[in-house]
């Protein structure tokens, strides 16, 4: 689908490349060569990036307002391994990440969230990981982001049979308790058993 039939169809678009800014297709593995190796680096590194995220038990909600608890109850992920595995050329000074959890899965690999923040620009992060080390699959799944005008809110809900459950919607910024159900819209992921994240179009957003 060609960018100008993207922008017909829904007028979300914003939403939609905020949900996946490499531009992947959604339900299309990461190409090869996009794979994250974590093993290249020291074990001992990974193991201090993986220790940062506590093991929690599905079903796990998040909005824009849960990052306050694992602040609260969270340690921040140590200099040296936010440095090596989580920092990019395009962050700045107001950039900040916090490590919310970990899920082993039954499959053997594990599924990681963290958050990162900015100006104007939160997000979730999750990533499935194998026993390597290496990032199988990557899917911002809430968060909040607002251009001045409108504000974007993308939440999400991770259930027992490891489907996520993500809803997004836009108010205006200057008025927030304003609602437009025509600004909703619904997706579902799941986590497969291979560590692949498969997205299932509910409103057919990408028809």
């Amino acid at each position: 689908m060609t960018r100008e039939k993207e922008e017909k169809k829904h007028p979300n678009i914003d939403l939609i490349r905020w949900m996946f800014p490499d531009g992947q297709i959604p339900d299309m593995p990461l190409e090869e060569d996009a794979r994250i190796s974590l093993r290249q680096l020291l074990k001992s590194d990974y193991e201090d990036f993986r220790a940062a995220f506590p093991e929690v038990t599905l079903p796990v909600t998040l909005t824009d307002q849960t990052i306050h608890v694992f602040n609260q109850y969270n340690k921040p992920f140590p200099q040296r391994v936010e440095k090596t595995f989580l920092r990019t050329d395009d962050d700045d000074e107001y950039t900040e990440y916090m490590p919310c959890f970990r899920i082993p899965h039954p499959q053997g690999f594990e599924v990681l969230v963290y958050w990162k923040g900015g100006l104007m620009d939160q997000q979730y992060i999750l990533l499935t990981v194998d026993k390597r080390g290496r990032i199988i699959a990557r899917l911002v799944i809430a968060g909040i982001k607002s251009d001045g005008k409108y504000i974007a809110r993308l939440t999400a809900h991770i259930d027992e049979d490891w489907i996520i459950h993500m809803t997004a919607g836009k108010v205006l910024a200057e008025d927030e308790s304003t609602y437009d159900p025509t600004s909703t819209y619904a997706l579902e992921a799941e986590i497969l058993p291979d560590g692949q994240i498969q997205i299932e179009d509910t409103d057919n957003l990408f028809q």
